[in-house]
């Protein structure tokens, strides 16, 4: 398994009972590349102007002072590790594959991959290495095309 540097290590120190799933290797990959990409300074965490940020300028969001309090609640700095915990304690990370497959239908409407996300049981733990498998679903999915 080829990952970036120290993420194998790193979640075997943040999540020792997960050391050897591959697929949470790949989910903590992705939630560490979120944390890379907010981290304006890289100094290894995201404070709350990075957050602001994040908010207004990758998602959009014109009001990020009422999304604070979810981000950063009262600690104003946010590691990999806080990211990791928040991530393992949501109720997305705990859904079932047809779960995921619901979201997908109902609430992304693309009921054209259900058959897809249904043939690799992807779940909610899986839902982060979305990116990180693209490939090998857009192989999967379509062929020559776009996922």
């Amino acid at each position: 398994m080829v990952l970036s540097d120290g993420s194998v290590a790193d979640l075997c120190i943040i999540d020792p009972q997960l050391c050897g799933d591959e697929n949470a290797f790949l989910s903590f990959e992705a939630i560490r590349s979120i944390h890379k990409l907010m981290d304006d300074d890289a100094d290894g965490t995201v404070d709350t102007m990075e957050t602001d940020e994040f908010l207004r300028e990758d998602l959009k969001y014109h009001d990020p002072k009422a999304k604070h309090s979810s981000f950063h609640r009262a600690d104003p700095h946010i590691s990999v590790e806080d990211m990791w915990s928040t991530w393992k304690r949501s109720e997305v990370y705990n859904w079932t594959a047809p779960q995921v497959e619901e979201w997908l239908v109902v609430s992304v409407e693309l009921p054209q991959y259900a058959e897809s996300f249904r043939k690799h049981q992807l779940d909610g733990k899986a839902l982060p290495s979305l990116p990180l498998l693209k490939l090998q679903l857009q192989s999967a999915v379509c062929p020559g095309g776009v996922l």
